[in-house]
């Protein structure tokens, strides 16, 4: 692929001009070949053969052209500094050093026989053994006598312990994320909650998703702080309402403009401004296509405990409706791929707990009825409600429960499902299971970062392996 497209830039070539570029090509591109520990034969590069053991090995080529590898500097950086710091690939020496160690570790890692070898010539060039080997000879690196009988080699299999249980004396903290973890895979939940294990964090220029979400979030909160029902915002005239809209969004640009100074420069922070109002007017008029409502908190702090698992939890807006009930709303503002995600709330083990448990400690700390919980999906391709509810008149474009797919019942039995879901990963987490099963496949890895430490692309590939292949 990579050698037919260079056609458009190189044009008509003649054989040897082609075979010169594929050879350069082949060069070039890495390989990568996954270690199979099945295999009798395995084809590693020197820096993928350190660290095994071996009782044979063949290292190709050991020519003066290919051993020490030619000096690779940083295209970017000075060269003078490279060298001053001793970055790989920037001198001669560290190269020759590299290749040195190396080759002793190669050797010294195989108990039978160690060939070198190159090519003659490569096309009208004569190559010679590299440098290395005749400045060094092979003396330098004795073989070890073939002991009479070589060990099998095997690979070892461990079984990981399925549970491991809360102690006595441990406490745990955090939010819904908890629940949701657990749900999504129980050893996510442990690594992260438990072992406080963490993702390396990624380099960003300027802010991240999150960053914006929280300053919506602020102007929302502002906003429904002054107008608290539907009346009064259906009372404000253009002018006054944009007024208000503009206060809240300078609200949420001025936590912006403190948290990321050098970002949030003049011309960037009168496009962080535009953006987030534009938001706030479609969104508005969402909320005005809704049924009478008065908003009774917001960012409204909860507690839930559970044995030894102590949550703190925020909803960002609790509504009261005019038959006397409650609507508790979650805004999201991330999205993947322009869609409403399917937060899968009729399955056995949803994937987003953070609904079905704000609604049980709502429920269980407010002398009213609960009748909707739901989310508000908030940006630039997507404004709707989702979630679920039996009221027919929330909103004209929300269906309630009556039209849902995937669950037959009303909403006092979807309560009731939730609640039970909730008890039961709860008591999963604290009885500590911990093992690392997916709920749904590579589509629960998709946007974890702890697949270097979980080894499920490993573990997967060893599944896959025929049986008896393993000793």
């Amino acid at each position: 692929m990579q050698f037919r497209g260079t056609a458009q830039i190189l044009g008509v070539m003649d054989c040897y001009s082609a075979i010169s570029k594929l050879k350069m090509l082949c060069r070039e591109t890495p390989v990568k070949v996954p270690f199979d520990p099945s295999l009798n034969v395995s084809l590693l590069t020197p820096d993928q053969a350190m660290g095994f053991q071996f009782t044979h090995i063949w290292i190709l080529g050991m020519d003066d052209r290919n051993w020490p590898v030619a000096v690779q500097p940083q295209a970017f950086l000075p060269y003078a500094l490279q060298k001053q710091l001793e970055l790989p690939g920037s001198s001669s020496q560290l190269q020759l050093k590299k290749a040195q160690h190396a080759l002793s570790a190669m050797i010294e890692a195989t108990s039978g026989a160690v060939v070198l070898s190159h090519c003659e010539m490569e096309e009208d060039s004569k190559l010679r053994v590299s440098a290395l080997v005749r400045e060094y000879g092979l003396a330098q690196f004795p073989i070890p006598d073939s002991p009479s009988e070589h060990p099998i080699s095997s690979i070892e299999t461990l079984e990981d312990p399925l549970h491991l249980p809360l102690g006595e004396s441990e406490t745990i903290k955090g939010g819904a994320s908890l629940l949701t973890n657990q749900a999504n895979c129980p050893f996510r939940a442990f690594a992260i909650h438990r072992l406080k294990s963490e993702p390396l964090p990624q380099f960003r220029a300027g802010f991240d998703p999150l960053a914006r979400g929280i300053a919506l979030h602020l102007a929302l909160e502002n906003f429904w702080g002054i107008i608290k029902s539907s009346r009064a915002l259906a009372e404000f005239n253009a002018d006054a309402l944009a007024e208000q809209v503009d206060a809240s969004v300078h609200i949420a640009v001025r936590w912006l403009q403190r948290s990321f100074p050098e970002t949030m420069t003049p011309a960037f922070s009168e496009l962080e401004s535009n953006r987030l109002i534009n938001l706030l007017g479609s969104y508005l008029l969402l909320e005005k296509e809704r049924s009478p409502f008065e908003t009774l908190a917001t960012e409204q702090l909860l507690e839930w405990e559970n044995g030894a698992i102590k949550l703190k939890l925020k909803v960002d807006r609790v509504d009261l409706l005019d038959d006397g009930t409650l609507a508790l709303i979650d805004y999201k503002t991330g999205r993947r791929g322009g869609k409403i995600t399917d937060y899968r709330w009729f399955d056995d083990r949803p994937e987003d707990l953070q609904i079905p448990l704000y609604q049980l400690t709502l429920s269980e700390q407010s002398d009213k009825n609960l009748s909707a919980a739901l989310i508000c999906q908030i940006n630039a391709e997507n404004i709707s409600y989702v979630g679920a509810t039996d009221l027919e008149n929330f909103h004209p474009a929300l269906d309630p429960l009556t039209k849902a797919r995937g669950f037959d019942g009303s909403w006092p039995e979807l309560q009731q499902q939730w609640n039970a879901v909730v008890a039961s990963i709860a008591a999963e987490f604290s009885q500590g299971l911990l093992s690392v099963t997916p709920t749904r496949g590579s589509a629960t890895c998709q946007y974890c970062k702890l697949a270097g430490l979980c080894r499920v692309g490993e573990q997967s590939e060893l599944n896959a392996l025929p049986s008896g292949e393993l000793l």
